[in-house]
Parts: C-alpha cells; structure tokens; sequence
C-alpha cells in the first residue's frame, strides 16, 4: 500500500452510494494535495538547505527511474526494454553532467 492509495484503503467501499464516492472522492483529492504535495515541497526545501540549486535540479531526472524500479519491485510490473534504456540513458546523462561539473 502507497502513502496516496491509504483514503482509498481506509473509506473507500465499491458498495456505497454517488454522495458517498464523491465525498470519498473529495477527501482522496485533498490528501493528495495537502499531505503528497506538501511532503514533497518540504523534502525539496529541506534539500536546498543543504545542497546548491543547480546541483539539486540534476537530480529531478532521477525520479522517473526511481519510480519505475519501485513500480518493479512494489507493484510487480513489467521490466521492458524501453524501460532499461530509458533509465540508462538518464544515468548516463547525469554521469555526463558531472563529469563536466568537475572540470
């Protein structure tokens, strides 16, 4: 279970009537925008505290990776071609942009 899939989880029930769902509905949306949203505002915050912004921006593209080997390990999809590559090319491409950083 995810940090996002937890109102699901805990009120939402396939049985229930349209006010129901849609009052479950709000509260997801709300979760979603307060707690996901303001947890990651605060972490990159924090990280800009210690790490300069330039530097900390070239890891934004690690993000796509990460979630894709979570995906993998997590939630049991597929490992494609596309997806190695893809993620091989990200890393190279940070490999790329600190190998010129340190000249």
């Amino acid at each position: 279970m995810t940090a996002d899939s937890i109102p699901v989880k805990v009120v939402g029930r396939a049985d229930v009537g349209v006010p129901y769902a849609r009052l479950v509905l709000a509260a997801y949306l709300m979760y979603l925008a307060l707690v996901i949203t303001a947890f990651g505002y605060l972490a990159w915050n924090w990280a800009l505290r210690r790490v300069e912004a330039p530097r900390a921006a070239i890891f934004l593209n690690v993000q796509p990776v990460v979630g894709a080997l979570l995906g993998v390990a997590l939630l049991g999809e597929p490992l494609t071609a596309f997806t190695l590559a893809g993620g091989a090319l990200i890393v190279a491409g940070l490999g790329v942009t600190f190998g010129n950083a340190e000249r």
